[in-house]
């Protein structure tokens, strides 16, 4: 496993390019939102739903993260199923080191 030290599963580091688009991009929300079919709206509400509860933090608060990593990762991604976890993961490192 990447970084394991002993500790558990750590996520590999981002690359350069990541960690500017992380700490520079400012939250945005796309016209229209979310755009998909119903299922995989409902899926990003749901992930967005679930961090607000995790953090403690307004929903409202973390869809403005939560659609600014999104609007990022979904251009690069092959599988779309794997957009919320890894948009998930993606807002939660944000706030931690934000």
């Amino acid at each position: 496993m990447l970084g394991n030290t002993g500790g558990g599963y750590r996520f590999p580091p981002l690359t350069r390019r990541k960690k500017e688009i992380a700490m520079d991009q400012k939250p945005t929300i796309p016209s229209g939102l979310l755009r998909g079919d119903e299922k995989e709206v409902d899926q990003h509400s749901r992930a967005i739903q679930k961090l607000a509860q995790e953090l403690q933090l307004p929903a409202d608060e973390i869809r403005q993260y939560y659609m600014a990593d999104l609007d990022v990762l979904k251009k690069e991604a092959r599988i779309r199923a794997f957009l919320p976890v890894l948009v998930s993961r993606s807002v939660k490192a944000r706030l931690r080191h934000g």
